[in-house]
């Protein structure tokens, strides 16, 4: 199985040593080909935030470096670990451009056979969350977050009870993540992953002009898929409980109905 490593640190500090004892402990659970992208070592200019990746496509952004290249080892991958440590209680720059320079795959989620960790580190307590939360954003992209690790790792040494602590959360997080590559399950849909699918559905179903005019790349992605015919429930063929049809039914009806923007 392969696995990639984001790595969104500016150097090769703690969050990137974590990382190494989460290879380490893959490694030994079976045969993994890990491999690493660290973010400040690549050519990945900022966003400009000019739309035309939402609006027209990927393939009309204006910058041309190696995202390309990132999202095919992205797809080419068994599972991705995105990590970062906690800068002013969030991701670093770096990965925040990188989330930004992707945030196409929110609209037309791709990764449905992958699965993903989400790992920060933080001297304290306080914006771990936050991190972890900026490292999340691909699960409206398709991934399943099989665990979302925030590991406090201080400026200086830390008592022996403590690094056993750690250890403990490293060797749980690679053992739920290996089983997750391999056996391929993945979790039913969660409400949140109604919405999220159903949101993007009655926009386009009732409002189809929208689609097509100011957001033809997902409109026709999203046609092309099958996604906005009637019966369907979610992005996948995943077990969608029948309350949960319900819900998705009931939000779109909500969505759909007139508002003052999209009536315009």
């Amino acid at each position: 199985m392969k696995v990639l490593a984001i790595i969104g640190s500016p150097r090769k500090g703690n969050s990137y040593k974590i990382t190494q004892r989460i290879e380490e402990k893959l490694k030994g659970l079976g045969d993994i080909e890990f491999n690493y992208i660290f973010l400040n070592e690549i050519h990945l200019e900022t966003c400009r935030g000019c739309f035309a990746c939402i609006s027209k496509g990927e393939n009309f952004c204006p910058l041309k470096d190696d995202r390309v290249k990132i999202e095919e080892q992205m797809q080419n991958s068994n599972g991705v670990i995105f990590v970062s440590p906690n800068y002013c209680n969030g991701a670093t720059s770096i990965m925040k451009n990188f989330i930004e320079r992707l945030c196409y795959i929110g609209h037309r989620p791709r990764f449905f056979n992958q699965f993903a960790l989400a790992i920060a580190t933080s001297a304290g307590p306080i914006g771990l969350k936050e991190t972890l939360f900026d490292l999340s954003y691909f699960g409206g992209g398709g991934f399943h977050y099989v665990k979302k690790l925030g590991i406090m790792v201080p400026p200086f040494p830390v008592s022996s009870i403590r690094e056993q602590k750690i250890e403990k959360q490293i060797t749980d997080t690679a053992t739920k993540f290996y089983s997750a590559m391999k056996n391929k399950k993945r979790p039913t849909p969660r409400y949140i992953d109604i919405i999220h699918f159903h949101s993007f559905k009655a926009m386009y179903t009732g409002f189809p002009s929208l689609g097509k005019e100011y957001f033809p790349a997902d409109y026709n992605y999203w046609t092309e898929r099958g996604w906005l015919k009637k019966n369907k429930y979610y992005f996948t063929d995943a077990n969608v409980s029948i309350f949960k049809k319900a819900f998705g039914k009931l939000f779109g009806i909500v969505i759909k109905h007139p508002n003052p923007i999209m009536s315009k």
